[in-house]
């Protein structure tokens, strides 16, 4: 395979050079909590030994589970900072001097504050009893506090004001005078580890100039050092290798990328972000300028993770195949063809957490080279993974557990089977290869299972146990439970087993829509003789009893069955206790619940209260022979159904643990407008009167909301009959006045155009 066949042709190179600074940095970050391929995947990456890799297994983030392990008893690497490799050395060169004295005047103190430590260094101020006490006759270190004094001024030239919207632009002046200074500094003095660093900034200042040319040929010619000099030698080479970027020169920078990321932790992300291979002469360019074994292997384990892993493996196989640079490569590959088992569509069992419908979107990425490895080319990858095992002398385990996974990807059950076992005898303890080879007898297993019947939910529930006896605490046993419980869920539809395919794998929302598998499943939950595999089926499912009980009771409440929701919530008291956030009972000209929430409420009403308290209400509204006192009731009995709409300010009253709005009348105000027209009927006060009528031309503009509006149309409110008769029987009362001056939409169609009107309109 070429490069171009990976769309990298077209690659817009972004460098990320290594900018090893002399001061700290502020690094902002940001996250989400987006599904991760270890939320579901179910080949365990951690299989290989070396964790230093971790970071680079496939994942949607930037890197793989930077802050967790998802393998109990593996100890995260905590990569070293270059800003704690350059304090390490300081306090080396600073030999006796206490370590957070020689990190403040690194990193903290100012260039002024240098001065005078120089002075007390070199015995011209008397520091006892100050800070600077630690330096006092100290002439050995004047040639480093030296240089630190130049470097914090440098320092201060690059990054003028880095965080302002409109940094200062560079004084081109002023770095050329530093640039000089650096380069007579690093001529003249003979300490090794200053001289290093005056080396490392004149490049520096350098590519600030952009005079790539002369860093190059600086470094090339002058700067005759080697890595086990210290590690300023790393970051001078980061810089050359920026400007050979800048150059494009690509080549030469992708070796020294590759150098880079073999050479320390510290550098490792920035150089893996920073190699971009361009093109496939150019590739062949930078393999023919690559001198050594390990070079040539770094290069293409980059390649692998970056583009194409198995190429990778193939090519280091030819030169090592002991080379620790192919795990990473393997588990890499293994986890892109297991995204792809399952691929778009509404199958419950799916595990990919992206759509990889279109996976060719990514391949220009490198931490997402999804399209890489496709199904049918596993075979393919048996073969090298085979080839591979044979040859390595150390972690057979890791590649034969591997072989095993790929054969069950490939419906190869006994060959799943014996490349189990082989890791199985060959591992020496490692408890991610355990795991697997559980999760992996565990999928065989499942695959002869036809039908789900008694039997074989028992067999089922023998192969959780032995899975939890073998990789307890691993987040891939949980995930191969769901994928499981996930192709239940398709078997037991098929079967006509809704309420056990709803336990195996929750959908919720769509099957609690039916009255009749609410009481499906409490029924099931109910029944005393149920199974072990039944029992642990509720014990996983997210919602218990009283949930379905409330539920149950919701329902009636928006059936408007107070009696039947009320009965369901004194037979089962822990239900029904949530409360509302506003009076049910109050009303406004137009609705503003976040006013109704933050009144004192003098009565906190619950659901199982607001159910009593609209019984109460409905009684006396049939009961009572006085007009004035059923009106008034039929008010508060049509206002009550009014806020446990949408539109109210009690819709807490429809939530649930499977949401809110689960009751049919959820969006319905037409029978809390009827109410409104019956306490119309029976008040002889104009003013309630003309009170009723609005409420009800409320629930009226709300039932055009519910079924007729669509946005398209652009006019957010239609006038309906009730506008009109609140115009033609009310006009004279205070409280129509009221609602002109509230209402934008009734102020407007009493005074069509009238400018005033719009400023209500919101």
């Amino acid at each position: 395979m070429t490069l171009s066949k990976f769309k990298i042709l077209s690659v817009v190179l972004i460098s990320l050079i290594l900018i090893p600074q002399e001061s700290s940095t502020i690094k902002g970050c940001g996250g989400y909590d987006e599904e991760d391929i270890y939320d579901r995947s179910l080949f365990i990456p951690e299989v290989i030994q070396d964790v230093k890799y971790d970071p680079f297994f496939l994942s949607v983030m930037d890197y793989y589970n930077f802050f967790e392990t998802q393998v109990p008893g593996r100890t995260i690497t905590e990569y070293p900072t270059k800003e704690e490799l350059n304090l390490s050395e300081w306090k080396t060169y600073f030999k006796g001097i206490d370590g957070n004295v020689v990190s403040e005047i690194v990193y903290q103190k100012p260039e002024t504050h240098i001065d005078s430590i120089i002075l007390s260094a070199s015995g011209s101020l008397n520091s006892s009893n100050t800070p600077f006490s630690f330096f006092q006759n100290k002439s050995e270190f004047i040639d480093g506090l030296n240089y630190l004094k130049l470097a914090k001024r440098i320092e201060e030239a690059l990054y003028r004001n880095p965080w302002d919207w409109n940094p200062e632009a560079k004084d081109i002046d002023k770095l050329k005078i530093l640039q000089e200074e650096c380069i007579n500094k690093f001529k003249k003095t003979n300490d090794k580890s200053i001289k290093m660093r005056y080396g490392f900034q004149y490049i520096r200042l350098c590519h600030a100039l952009e005079e790539y040319d002369k860093g190059i040929q600086f470094v090339e010619n002058d700067y005759l050092f080697v890595h086990t000099d210290g590690e300023m030698f790393y970051r001078t080479h980061g810089y050359e290798a920026a400007c050979h970027v800048k150059k494009r020169e690509f080549s030469e920078a992708n070796l020294w990328y590759a150098k880079l990321y073999d050479a320390n932790e510290a550098y490792k992300f920035e150089a893996f972000e920073s190699f971009h291979p361009q093109t496939d002469i150019e590739w062949e360019s930078t393999l023919a300028i690559a001198k050594t074994t390990r070079e040539k292997e770094l290069l293409w384990h980059l390649l692998g993770v970056y583009v194409d892993p198995v190429r990778g493996m193939r090519e280091i196989a030819k030169i090592n195949p002991q080379s620790n640079l192919l795990p990473l490569l393997l588990v890499r590959a293994i986890n892109i063809v297991e995204t792809q088992l399952y691929i778009g569509g509404d199958n419950a069992a799916a595990y990919s957490p992206l759509d990889y419908t279109d996976l060719t979107n990514y391949t220009t990425d490198p931490l997402f080279s999804w399209s890489s490895v496709r199904l049918e080319q596993v075979e393919g990858l048996i073969k090298t993974v085979e080839e591979i095992t044979k040859q390595r002398d150390y972690d057979k385990d890791v590649w034969m557990i591997s072989l095993s996974f790929l054969n069950w990807i490939q419906n190869k059950p006994e060959e799943c089977l014996k490349w189990t076992q082989e890791a199985l005898n060959e591992t020496k303890n490692n408890k991610a290869v355990l795991s697997q080879a559980a999760i992996n007898k565990l999928l065989i297993g499942f695959k002869g299972i036809t039908n789900l019947n008694q039997t074989s939910e028992a067999k089922i529930m023998s192969f959780f146990n032995e899975l939890d006896k073998n990789s307890r605490g691993v987040k891939r046993s949980e995930n191969v439970r769901k994928y499981i419980l996930g192709k239940m869920r398709e078997m037991y539809t098929q079967q006509g087993e809704l309420t056990k395919s709803e336990l195996s794998m929750p959908l919720i929302y769509d099957f609690y829509k039916d009255d009749k598998q609410v009481q499906e499943m409490i029924d099931f939950m109910e029944d005393e003789n149920n199974s072990a595999w039944n029992k642990y089926l509720i014990s996983r499912y997210p919602i218990s009893l009283n949930d379905l009980y409330d539920i149950k009771a919701i329902k009636r409440i928006y059936k408007y069955d107070f009696k039947g929701a009320l009965a369901i919530y004194n037979s089962h008291p822990q239900t029904g206790k949530e409360q509302l956030l506003g009076n049910p009972f109050n009303s406004r000209i137009k609705d503003c619940h976040d006013c109704d929430h933050e009144m004192k409420q003098s009565k906190i009403y619950t659901k199982k209260s607001f159910v009593e308290k609209m019984l109460e209400i409905a009684a006396k509204a049939e009961s009572s022979t006085d007009p004035t006192e059923k009106a008034t009731n039929y008010f508060l009995y049509a206002t009550g159904l009014y806020n446990m709409t949408y539109y109210g300010n009690a819709r807490v009253v429809s939530s649930s643990v499977i949401g809110s709005g689960i009751g049919e009348t959820y969006y319905d105000c037409e029978k809390a407008e009827v109410n409104y027209l019956i306490a119309m009927e029976h008040s002889k006060s104009k003013e309630f009167r003309a009170k009723c009528l609005w409420m009800a031309a409320k629930c009226e503009h709300n039932s055009w909301l519910a079924t007729e509006y669509n946005y398209q149309e652009n006019r957010d409110f239609v006038v309906g009959e009730h506008f009109r008769t609140m115009k033609e029987l009310f006009s004279d009362t205070k409280y129509y006045s009221e609602v002109i001056n509230e209402c934008g939409y009734f102020c407007q169609f009493e005074n069509p155009g009238l400018a005033s009107c719009i400023k209500n309109k919101e």
